[in-house]
């Protein structure tokens, strides 16, 4: 045989032999892919990663968009004593907890001496972000200065209006010019002093009233604040009407992030299958006798997530017309 008979023998072989190679690895990373969904699905049903408590249900505002008015649980406060068991137990498990947000179905500058609330929390809490949601209306320079001492990781103001007339339409009871003024003076109080933290985040719901001024609101606020996000309108579960501006994506439903990632408890210690489900109709678990992790690895919400991965949204009647993931397009979590 000539050498370059051997020469063009061997180069065939080569290609032969790495194209196996490729196949092999090819048909290795499903197996690989279903191993890491399996080992991080497993990690995530452990302890939650982010963990919202609802410090008050009283509210100043009555917003279009909001459910509030809703309400039919009795409206009160959480028990100081109560919180700090939540607070421990996050403590305890400080490597799994993310975010700590107190605040749900209320205004949280409206529960009764918030300072003592926040100082714990933060005190506790050291390598956790906690994370405030207001309306801004409660901002006066009282509030921000004990802000700035508490230095929350961030707060975010939702500021759903793009004038004057707008803004009072849909945030009713509260008023543009004060809380616009008051977010200003957040922003340059904390800058005077020189802090770093709160992070300062001011949001808007995309809806029909907002949706033409969007750019706007955009350019105006980057300017101020830290950040600016534009937020997809929740019909809560279905249980209110969908003003969104925009129409539903048409893609197969996965499964809901937030069984894997949100744990809710409301002022009374019960513990909610979801932030939407503002009436406790599937009640999970009660922090006041369980654990969190308990209720997290519990039968109750191990049921929930199976009928999610296997796409039986619509038997759970607060999942069925949720709009939640109607409106997503990023890749939801792990089982992709």
């Amino acid at each position: 045989m000539k050498t370059s008979d051997v020469k063009r023998l061997a180069k065939i072989q080569i290609k032969q032999i790495l194209k196996n190679v490729i196949r092999k690895i090819f048909d290795t990373v499903p197996v690989v892919k279903k191993s890491v969904v399996v080992v991080k699905q497993k990690k995530l049903e452990l302890y939650p990663q982010i963990v919202q408590v609802e410090t008050t249900t009283v509210c100043n505002a009555d917003c279009i968009m909001c459910p509030h008015s809703k309400i039919k649980r009795e409206k009160g406060h959480m028990d100081f004593e109560l919180y700090k068991k939540i607070v421990d137990d996050c403590a305890e498990n400080s490597k799994s907890v993310k975010n700590f947000f107190p605040f749900l179905n209320g205004e949280f500058f409206l529960t009764p001496k918030w300072e003592s609330y926040l100082v714990y929390a933060r005190k506790k809490l050291a390598n956790i972000e906690i994370g405030i949601f207001t309306n801004g209306s409660l901002l006066d320079m009282e509030t921000t200065k004990k802000l700035l001492e508490m230095e929350p990781d961030w707060i975010n103001i939702s500021f759903d209006g793009t004038s004057k007339e707008t803004y009072e339409q849909i945030r009713r009871k509260l008023n543009f010019d004060q809380v616009q003024n008051d977010i200003i003076q957040l922003v340059n109080q904390r800058n005077l002093s020189r802090k770093k933290k709160p992070r300062i985040t001011i949001s808007i719901i995309e809806m029909e009233q907002t949706s033409h001024r969007l750019m706007s609101f955009y350019k105006k606020w980057a300017r101020i604040v830290d950040k600016v996000t534009i937020e997809s309108y929740s019909n809560w579960a279905g249980k209110v009407e969908d003003k969104s501006a925009k129409n539903p994506i048409t893609h197969r439903r996965m499964a809901c992030p937030r069984l894997w990632y949100n744990f809710t408890i409301l002022n009374t210690g019960e513990v909610v299958i979801c932030c939407l489900d503002y009436n406790g109709e599937i009640i999970i678990g009660d922090v006041k006798k369980q654990s969190i992790r308990e209720i997290w690895t519990g039968k109750k919400i191990t049921e929930l997530r199976n009928m999610h991965l296997e796409g039986r949204h619509s038997k759970i009647h607060l999942c069925k017309d949720c709009n939640y993931g109607k409106h997503k397009t990023e890749v939801p979590i792990f089982w992709c």
